[in-house]
């Protein structure tokens, strides 16, 4: 069982059945305020949740899905994002800085008017 509380660690948002992040499925989940700070969150299905000023500085989102989710303010500073999804999420405010995405990523951050100049590019793989 994983639990995830808010900023301050009092409230608790989430209870997982579950030993591991990796692959776990936060859709539809109301994460406002959480603390997802370093952890490994590497293909989770976040689609349709809502991470308003969420803090996942130096997380491991690789592969994850945020389709159509609200990260309004979260802050994802020096997370990796290789391989996530952003299509249709709300990003207004959003933090990216020193975070890690492929350039196809980039391309969906930089359609919806995210300031990209602080972003690494994650080099492409395979053929």
């Amino acid at each position: 069982m994983i639990t995830i509380y808010d900023k301050r660690g009092f409230t608790k948002l989430v209870e997982l059945d579950t030993i591991t992040f990796n692959g776990a499925d936060f859709s539809h989940k109301d994460l406002t305020d959480a603390n997802f700070v370093q952890m490994d969150l590497r293909s989770c299905k976040l689609n349709h949740a809502t991470l308003i000023r969420a803090d996942l500085r130096l997380t491991r989102l690789n592969n994850a899905d945020f389709t159509g989710a609200n990260l309004e303010d979260a802050d994802f500073s020096g997370a990796n994002l290789t391989g996530a999804v952003f299509t249709d999420a709300k990003l207004q405010r959003t933090n990216f800085n020193d975070a890690t995405v492929h350039l196809m990523g980039l391309n969906t951050l930089i359609e919806q008017g995210i300031d990209v100049e602080k972003i690494k590019i994650a080099p492409e793989t395979g053929a």
